[in-house]
């Protein structure tokens, strides 16, 4: 069965751009924990959360190790999209810097909804780590983590250049991303 959406995520670090809207950590995961509980009590003991949002992602680590406490019987996993295709996107030759609203998430978006891209306003953000500021090269690294606003990253949000994204490196990307969500889930199933 596949849920319903959760179309809001967590986004402080967008907030220097207008419209953003976001949750705070405490209530994605209060959400996300009641969509659990509501399945829990109907018989869900396996339940797969894919989020195309990376600010998601350190809350849907939390809650994982909640639920080994709060609910032993559920069996709850989760992912990403982008980061189970990194061999298609590195394909794509992406830049140095990329990520938020670059070539590998225009691409998907090319390939899924091209209606919703406006290819005519796609403009480059930061493209290489020497764009960046110390603070901001140092964020970029991994780990140690350091969090930083996007609009320090780059002045209009992007990291990328999704001028060069094409629907069939989003393909690429969808379909590998697919093809291991499924892989995963048929043997979690058998397991």
């Amino acid at each position: 069965m596949i849920g319903p959406a959760i179309p809001v995520g967590v986004s402080p670090h967008h907030l220097a751009f207008a419209g953003t809207v976001t949750l705070s950590t405490t209530t994605f995961a209060a959400v996300v924990r009641e969509y659990i509980d509501s399945l829990h009590r109907h018989g869900w003991r396996k339940i797969l959360v894919v989020t195309g949002h990376g600010g998601n992602n350190a809350t849907l680590g939390t809650v994982a190790q909640d639920l080994l406490v709060t609910r032993p019987d559920i069996q709850f996993a989760w992912t990403p999209l982008t980061a189970l295709a990194p061999d298609a996107v590195a394909d794509m030759r992406v830049s140095e810097v990329h990520g938020h609203s670059g070539e590998a998430e225009t691409a998907q978006m090319l390939h899924l909804a091209p209606h919703l891209v406006h290819t005519d306003r796609l403009t480059p953000g930061s493209t290489a780590t020497a764009e960046l500021d110390p603070l901001s090269r140092l964020s970029r690294r991994g780990h140690p983590a350091l969090t930083v606003g996007y609009d320090r990253l780059s002045a209009n949000g992007v990291l990328g250049d999704p001028r060069r994204a094409t629907a069939t490196a989003g393909q690429a990307i969808v379909d590998t991303a697919v093809s291991r969500i499924v892989a995963f889930v048929k043997e979690w199933l058998d397991a």
